[in-house]
C-alpha cells in the first residue's frame, strides 16, 4: 500500500489506513506488509521510520517494509527497536561478506543482512 503520509497525510491517517487495510486482509486471509518510505524519499529522517514502523505494526501490519537503508548503523538500530519481520532493498553495492544470495535476492529481511554483514 502507498504510505498517506509521502502524500501530505499524518502518522495518524497513514496508521488509520493500515488498521483498515488490516481488516480487509484478515478476512481474506491475506497478509500485510506497510511502508515506511519516508527515509528512502528523505521525507524523514530515520527517527521518524522507527516511529511509523512502529505504528504500521500497532495497527496490524504483519510485514514491515523500510526501503532506502543502507547503513549498517541504521539498519541495526531498527532491527533493535522494531520486533518481526522487517524488510528492505538490498544495497546497490552489498556488503562483501552478505555474497552471492543478496545479489540475486533485491529484497529481503534486516536482520538476515545484518547477520552476514
Amino acid at each position: 500500500m502507498a504510505e498517506p503520509s509521502a502524500f501530505g497525510g499524518s502518522l495518524d491517517e497513514a496508521a488509520a489506513a493500515v488498521a483498515e487495510a488490516a481488516r480487509a486482509c484478515a478476512t481474506h486471509n491475506l497478509v500485510l506488509t506497510a511502508r515506511a518510505e519516508g527515509y528512502l524519499y528523505r521525507l524523514g529522517d530515520l527517527e521518524d521510520t522507527i516511529t511509523r514502523l512502529a505504528a504500521y505494526q500497532a495497527a496490524g501490519a504483519e510485514g514491515l517494509y523500510a526501503p532506502g537503508l543502507t547503513k549498517q548503523a541504521d539498519i541495526a538500530r531498527v532491527v533493535d527497536e522494531i520486533e518481526g519481520p522487517i524488510h528492505g532493498r538490498a544495497p546497490e553495492r552489498p556488503p562483501p561478506a552478505a555474497g552471492t544470495p543478496f545479489r540475486r535476492r533485491p529484497v529481503f529481511r534486516l536482520d538476515e543482512l545484518l547477520e552476514n554483514w
